[in-house]
């Protein structure tokens, strides 16, 4: 397969043997080729290219997986005297990247030394662009659909078909100058950042899909977080034309330069593409239901049988989300409402008596900490958010409430870790699809969700992404640091959401006080007789044997309304209860459903404690993954913490501004 030698060149280094030979390498006639197509057509600076011929090396093939670049101290590539980095070795072929420097010349001079010498010079035209596709097998091209990375055909692969309106992504070399040019043999800037620097191509390539002109929104350097730290390799986001033929091998062509590329296939289908996730979700304002598509058109959804478009939320914004989110607000007065053919979970007009909680969610890959933790997110047991959102719906809930921290994958799986491997990271689309909207579906399919920010997803960090898919309000102009509070009535109950993403846990902050001050302030107009307070980070509680929140507490003077008849928060992997005296609303942490787990903490060393003007009268503590029930009875509330698989551990019951519980 073309692909093993050119593109993914894989992750060990194979143990060289050295073999006597007593020849300078021989580049074969017409033997430097353009690694993609495989065709012989101008080199590009900063292209790649593969050599053909005899004794290029005296070892065996590097093995597909070297790390980029390759290193022998006995082979080597110079470009018109500069020296080009290696990926693939072995006594046949070599495949290497033309230096950046050397664009504006007309002629590259391409020498090959081994141990015995340097072969002949060969001279190949340098041209400013020269496309070609990389392909699986000589037609299939090398190309995902944007919105999923799932491959539109090769065998190895979960492919599937393309839909005209999707932005397919296209793998191609050749694309010429770009802007943040990177160091010859490396790959595009792969900075955690939350406006990564784009290394895009000073022209814009065109693209034909079967004959028909495609929209081009990106081409560059393929960025990392998206992809693999790829050298020379481009990506082009393309939307598949609507008048595009359909077929399993529609034909797709780069133009630049004035250059064609090779002619790839692609596998097209001419029915709508299915939705990538929809759910209901409760705001300020009352129910909305909210949809995220490939296609550059919202659906239609049907309310007590009248059909109505869904509103376009957000516009895909090329390359790092590729998706239209859509939405529409349902009057309170809605009895049954279909997207597609499947009906929306609607909001409960009676009192609520079962709500589900699920905490912390995202799969963690962090370099931030000593030692760097990657989670198996490829293990449904190591990562177990699927199964746990499953579970949760299993149990019928009217309401569920995630607690924040959707987003965690944060740093690249390294190479070797199958754990992790084919990850997505940084802050995108992909990296939203694979740790909430690929795994959570089953749960937005039983119930309403009440959506709590976390600090993951500050404007530093995944804030885009929240405001984009997940916050209830407006999409606003900028990412806000702060939002307002705001109030959902759940029949006699009262969420009041508190945003505290950037609330830091242990060290005060003026400019955090005063704003949350601001926020409290709030929260006392508007909480009734029965509310729960809902934000992500704890209140009252102890990280690491130290008290949180100290901002969320300066801020609100450690005075809560008496309408506050629970604290409700993640953050903490863990499942905790706290009571404290004197007497204010007992903290509940649930921030177990999927991100790796905080160690144990025995509940007998959080008695006593203070945190705030408060000591801790009452505790419980499990480490486990999970997700917890909260029903009500005639006295208050009963919570039960329960395992992914829906066993309950403990059962707290909360009345009075108390909690107790059955287990420590």
């Amino acid at each position: 397969m073309r692909v093993a030698r050119s593109l993914f060149c894989g992750t060990a280094l194979l143990a060289l043997v050295t073999l006597d030979i007593d020849a300078a390498p021989v580049v074969a006639a017409g033997g430097v080729v353009n690694p993609a197509s495989y065709a012989q057509a101008p080199v590009v600076a900063g292209g790649l290219i593969a050599i053909f011929g005899m004794g290029l090396a005296s070892s065996p093939a590097s093995a597909p997986g070297t790390p980029w670049p390759l290193t022998l101290n006995k082979v080597s590539v110079t470009v018109n005297g500069v020296s080009a980095p290696l990926a693939f070795v072995s006594p046949s072929q070599i495949n290497a990247q033309i230096p950046w420097s050397v664009a504006g010349a007309s002629q590259a001079q391409i020498v090959v030394t081994n141990e015995s010498g340097s072969g002949a010079a060969v001279s190949a035209n340098l041209a400013p662009a020269a496309p070609a596709i990389f392909t699986f097998d000589g037609k299939q091209a090398i190309a995902s659909i944007a919105a999923t990375r799932t491959s539109t055909g090769n065998p190895g692969q979960i492919a599937r078909i393309a839909r005209p309106g999707e932005y397919l992504r296209l793998y191609v070399t050749g694309l010429g100058a770009v802007t943040n040019t990177p160091a010859t043999g490396a790959a595009a800037d792969a900075t955690l950042t939350v406006t990564p620097t784009l290394s895009t191509t000073i022209t814009l390539p065109t693209v034909t899909v079967g004959g028909v002109p495609a929209l081009v929104s990106f081409a560059g350097l393929a960025p990392q977080g998206i992809n693999p730290d790829w050298v020379g390799v481009y990506e082009v986001d393309l939307r598949i034309p609507a008048t595009a033929p359909s077929g399993t091998a529609v034909p797709v062509i780069v133009t630049s330069n004035g250059l064609s590329s090779n002619t790839a296939t692609v596998a097209i289908d001419s029915t709508p593409a299915p939705l990538l996730a929809k759910w209901v979700q409760l705001g300020p304002t009352g129910a909305l239901a909210r949809a995220i598509t490939s296609q550059p058109s919202c659906p239609s959804v049907s309310i007590d049988g009248l059909p109505q478009t869904m509103q376009v939320r957000t516009q895909p914004s090329l390359p790092f989300y590729p998706v239209t989110s859509c939405e529409i607000a349902l009057p309170a007065a809605t009895i049954f409402a279909t997207l597609g053919d499947e009906p929306l979970p609607l909001p409960k007009k009676g009192n609520y008596t079962q709500i589900a909680v699920i905490g912390d969610t995202g799969c963690r890959l962090d370099t931030s900490t000593t030692p760097a933790v990657y989670q198996a997110c490829n293990d449904p047991v190591q990562w177990p958010v699927a199964r746990i959102a499953a579970g949760a719906a299993a149990t019928a809930p009217e309401l569920i409430v995630l607690t924040g921290d959707y987003h965690y994958r944060e740093a690249p799986c390294p190479p070797g870790n199958a754990g992790c491997a084919g990850s997505p990271w940084n802050y995108n689309w992909d990296t939203w699809y694979a740790d909430l909207f690929s795994q959570v579906q089953p749960a937005f399919d039983a119930a309403p969700v009440f959506f709590i920010r976390g600090n993951h997803e500050s404007c530093d960090r995944a804030g885009e992404g929240w405001f984009r898919y997940l916050d209830p309000r407006p999409y606003p102009a900028s990412c806000q640091a702060y939002t307002d509070p705001f109030a959902v009535t759940a029949g006699s109950l009262q969420l009041i959401h508190v945003d505290s993403a950037v609330a830091n846990d242990t060290a005060l902050d003026d400019v955090q006080v005063a704003t949350c001050q601001a926020q409290f302030d709030m929260v006392r107009q508007m909480a009734t007789g029965n509310a729960w307070l809902l934000t992500h980070r704890p209140f009252s509680a102890l990280r690491a044997g130290v008290a949180t929140n100290v901002v969320l507490q300066a801020a609100s003077k450690n005075s809560l309304p008496d309408g506050i008849q629970m604290l409700l928060s993640g953050h903490t992997h863990i499942f905790q209860t706290y009571s404290f005296d004197p007497k204010h609303p007992p903290q509940v942490v649930i921030g177990n459903g999927g991100d790796v787990l905080n160690a144990v903490v025995p509940s007998s060393t959080l008695l006593g404690k203070t945190t705030g003007n408060a000591q801790i009268v009452q505790a419980t503590s499990q480490t486990h993954y999970g997700f917890s029930t909260v029903l009500f009875t005639a006295g208050g509330w009963t919570i039960l913490d329960r395992t992914v698989d829906g066993s309950v551990v403990t059962t707290c019951q909360v009345a009075g501004k108390t909690v107790g519980c059955d287990k420590p």
